[in-house]
């Protein structure tokens, strides 16, 4: 593999081993691909979309930490009953049974979500008043999508530059339906795309780095503490 090739491998980590790569069974896995999203449930590693080459995609696959099998559980394509082909989204999983697809970059920034219904294998378009955007961080916090950031505007110099960027946080509760944008005080992180961010307790996240609007690579880390 030459610099900037997509990949389709699968590594664990652990404390003991370190990385490791997982040995998948059988011949059946994604394109190899990047800008992809993905987002975990009990036993199932779900992705979604993603950049294949020259391409954008759409597609959506499962991952049985188990068997070590691949499963395509959407084969994409052009459609209005489906997401259309992105890079840079958002995938949330709630459980093992429903996956959101929320935001990402076709073109331009992106407003959309969309559930998946594992067991009926249909996507759904959902109400989504969060404001466009790409390469956002997004974490499952008991059960709700808890959304950070992200990019608002492309930059004209494509990934060779940085974009205009958001800071702002929004809560997503599936079981209601209903999207929160949270008002923070103390600290705040500077606009910026391409981070991550994870719970650390039931009401903790810790953000971690990203890209900011100056282009510069971040090093820097937030706690963000929610109200029960």
């Amino acid at each position: 593999m030459g610099q900037g090739d997509d990949l389709n491998d699968l590594w664990k980590f652990d404390e003991k081993n370190g990385w490791t790569p997982v040995d998948v069974h059988g011949t059946v896995k994604p394109l190899p691909r990047s800008y992809h999203a993905g987002a975990c449930s009990g036993h199932s590693l779900f992705v979604f979309g993603g950049c294949s080459g020259h391409n954008r995609l759409n597609d959506l696959w499962r991952f049985d930490t188990r068997s070590a099998l691949w499963e395509l559980l959407h084969i994409g394509g052009e459609g209005a009953d489906r997401p259309s082909i992105r890079g840079g989204a958002m995938l949330f999983a709630p459980s093992e049974k429903e996956v959101y697809v929320i935001c990402g970059f076709s073109g331009q920034e992106l407003d959309d979500a969309w559930r998946f219904n594992v067991e009926t294998r249909t996507w759904t378009q959902i109400t989504s008043p969060i404001p466009a955007r790409s390469v956002a961080a997004c974490a499952n916090l008991n059960g709700r999508a808890i959304i950070f950031g992200g990019e608002k505007e492309p930059a004209k110099e494509g990934h060779n530059g940085a974009g205009l960027m958001r800071n702002d946080v929004f809560i997503f509760d599936p079981k209601s339906g209903s999207w929160t944008e949270i008002e923070c005080d103390g600290d705040k992180p500077c606009p910026r795309g391409w981070m991550e961010w994870a719970p650390i307790d039931d009401n903790t996240l810790l953000l971690v780095g990203g890209l900011s609007e100056k282009n510069q690579r971040l090093s820097d880390a937030f706690v963000l503490q929610l109200h029960a």
